[in-house]
């Protein structure tokens, strides 16, 4: 796709997110200028709704942590557990078929592992294991020898009493990787100086704060914009939220700490991110005892942290994250509660005086959640959520699958059957929602893909499906709710069915299939069901709106594809397809009154059958019983056969076969009443009626005739 027709001489092109949207514009210099494209682009959701249990049975789940342990590109999982105590991670295989993860063991006799993380420690270039042991009263780093076979991996540790979490940064700036550590039971935080070697009881250990009561987290970021890593902390016993400044030395005891908040009740886990997109690192925290979720603003004076409550009411609040969720630019949170035992995430409106939240469910049925973690694991460009449930002793992840455009499906079959011939028949309801913000270009719908099949689960043939459907409509619904073939909007027609599959497409521009910016409209899915239908062929089918993937729609302003946000597939109810019918007979006779030896076939009834239902007959036939005295015989039938009934009454089968709608059939009775028929009146005559064996006969009141001679 062109980006910029005629940009001569151009020397060098940088892609970027300079309007801080979650998309990446276009900066490129030419021998004439250097030149800004935004790449304008409809935003999208996040949504959670594929839960993918990696472990179901990690006894005592207490940490999760994502990195590329085996560096073949996409990002696998690690995790902590304490009962009694194990430090593994598991390989991605590339899929989201977790069942086919590979375990690794990294030490399943790791007493009371509360902490896990990622580093290259070494600086090899792989990635290396941190954990953090209650029961041994220690802190670890694993050396990744390049092979799976983490139980061989070398062990180097230090002692550290109680330790509490564990995470690594490059603290003194000198290039390599450090490893910070809280003791929640020694109030301690506290970072362990990587000296280039292996043994970690060798390490230079720099005790930041010996008083932090009940040190629960910490976290490493450049909070003042100095280039150096200062750390931010939480103090569950003491309430508090702090930060230290790093001045560049390794004297910690120099480091001067500055308190964020110190009117919090059980603070259990701290993060930093630019919250309100001025370019600085605020403060994230969870709340355990007031059951919050809190950023503070860095106003860059670091006495001054304007306290904001995105949620005061998720019960115990153990773990957060910030990030940008929505990739729309602006950084969202995620946190854990313990008593709510759920995962949530609440959603940046993107004001940068003061963002506004919108609280979303990533899981609200886990046991006890103790940490969560942000990372890509699918590869797809969004952000998932990992979990560590103590509780339930899993290890889980969520998929990111939203997109900037919704497709709600709701089954509208409420009828165990439908009648053939029937036209507007609504089986689905579609709600297409823009997911997009306020400055995005509507969208429109391009495609829905439908399937249809029998109550069985096996999709109907093209033959079969062209003689049950005689077309698939799409309405737009004029705000009623409700299917009105007269008032609402037909949008698209599909007539020609293939075999399962059925591909409705909508114009290009057409206005009735555009999705408004942030806006949603409603869309009926029509069937007409063919005249000749009958169940014989197949008697129940049901119509499924294939919304996991399939369905499609583009930016109306460029054409650009859009990202479908999953929902599960929607399969409406199975239902029959019957005939209904409505003979209609009638006759004619040649003469009346006939008389006696005037000729071969000198009286001749004519009788028509007409079908005026909905649908078309099959298998019809009529029966003609006939009155004929002494002297009157049946010269001719046509399309009929003459049998000797009771008491000698002759009768007639007429074999009318296939009767489409509106059509009419006849036979004509030639009879011949001979000179030696005695005279009288309506002593010659018929009875005639018709049945079907497919079908139900409607409206009975002319579906007999009758006549006398």
């Amino acid at each position: 796709k062109t980006i910029r027709p005629g940009a001569i001489g151009t020397r060098s092109v940088t892609p970027a997110d300079i309007d801080n949207d979650g998309d990446l514009d276009v900066v490129f210099a030419s021998s004439a200028s250097i030149e800004r494209v935004f790449n304008e682009t409809i935003h999208r959701s996040a949504s959670f709704p594929i839960r993918h249990t990696v472990d179901p049975d990690f006894d005592g789940a207490r940490s999760v942590y994502a990195a590329d342990m085996d560096s073949d590109g996409d990002v696998d999982l690690l995790g902590a557990a304490t009962n009694p105590g194990s430090i593994a991670w598991w390989e991605n295989d590339g899929t989201t078929q977790v069942a086919n993860w590979t375990e690794h063991v990294v030490d399943d006799d790791y007493m009371t592992a509360v902490s896990v993380h990622a580093a290259d420690i070494n600086c090899d270039g792989k990635m290396d294991i941190l954990g953090a042991s209650r029961g041994d009263s220690k802190v670890t780093w694993w050396e990744n020898d390049g092979t799976n076979n983490a139980s061989n991996w070398t062990e180097h540790s230090t002692t550290l009493v109680f330790p509490k979490s564990v995470s690594a940064a490059d603290m003194d700036s000198d290039g390599d990787i450090d490893i910070l550590a809280t003791s929640d039971d020694n109030n301690q935080v506290l970072w362990f100086e990587n000296d280039g070697a292996d043994n970690l009881s060798n390490w230079t250990k720099h005790t930041v704060d010996s008083m932090f009561m009940g040190a629960s987290s910490v976290y490493a970021a450049d909070i003042d914009g100095d280039g150096k890593t200062d750390l931010i902390g939480s103090a569950f016993d003491g309430d508090l939220i702090a930060m230290w400044r790093n001045d560049g030395t390794n004297n910690v005891g120099n480091w001067t700490e500055h308190t964020i908040d110190a009117s919090v009740d059980g603070p259990s886990s701290v993060h930093a991110a630019d919250v309100d997109g001025d370019s600085d690192l605020d403060v994230i925290a969870s709340i355990n005892r007031d059951s919050d979720v809190v950023w503070w603003e860095n106003t860059r004076n670091l006495s001054n942290w304007p306290k904001h409550t995105v949620d005061d009411f998720f019960g115990g609040t153990t773990s957060v994250y910030g990030s940008d969720m929505d990739c729309d630019g602006d950084v969202d949170i995620v946190a854990a509660g313990g008593i709510e035992d759920a995962i949530h995430w609440w959603e940046n409106d993107g004001n940068l005086i003061s963002p506004t939240w919108t609280e979303h469910a990533v899981e609200d049925s886990i046991d006890n959640p103790r940490s969560i973690h942000v990372s890509d694991m699918d590869g797809d460009g969004d952000m998932d959520v990992l979990g560590a449930a103590s509780a339930d002793d899993d290890i889980t992840w969520w998929e990111n699958r939203g997109g900037q455009f919704a497709l709600m499906t709701e089954d509208l079959v409420s009828f165990a059957t439908a009648v053939a011939g029937t036209s507007g028949v609504a089986v689905l309801g579609v709600t297409a929602t823009h997911r997009g913000r306020v400055g995005d270009s509507p969208s429109e719908l391009t495609s829905l893909e439908l399937l249809l099949e029998d109550d069985e689960g096996e999709a109907l043939s093209a033959f079969h499906a062209n003689i049950l459907i005689s077309s698939i409509r799409v309405y737009l619904d004029n705000n009623s709710g409700a299917f009105e073939a007269g008032s609402d909007s037909l949008v698209t027609t599909l007539e020609d069915l293939s075999s399962g599959t059925q591909t409705i497409t909508f114009d290009d521009g057409d206005p009735l299939a555009r999705i408004p910016v942030s806006g949603e409209r409603y869309y009926f899915v029509v069937l007409d069901l063919d005249s000749k239908a009958y169940p014989s062929v197949w008697p129940d089918f049901r119509i499924t709106h294939l919304t996991e993937s399939t369905s499609k729609a583009e930016d109306f302003e460029n054409d650009n594809p859009l990202q479908l946000e999953y929902t599960p597939n929607v399969i409406s109810s199975t239902f029959e397809i019957v005939q209904q019918v409505d003979f209609a007979l009638s006759h004619t006779e040649s003469v009346d009154p006939v008389q006696a030896g005037s000729g071969l076939g000198n009286l001749v009834y004519q009788i028509d059958v007409t079908n005026h239902g909905p649908s078309s007959a099959n298998t019809v036939s009529g029966q003609i019983a006939l009155t004929l005295p002494e002297g009157a015989t049946v010269e001719s039938i046509s399309d009929g056969v003459l049998l000797q009934g009771s008491n000698a009454v002759p009768s007639i089968i007429w074999s009318i076969g296939s009767l489409s709608v509106d059509a009419t059939e006849t036979t004509t009775i030639a009879i011949t009443v001979d000179s030696s028929a005695q005279a009288g009146t309506d002593v010659i005559g018929f009875t005639a009626s018709a049945s079907t064996l497919n079908g139900t006969v409607i409206n009975p009141d002319d579906d007999e005739t009758s006549e006398f001679t």
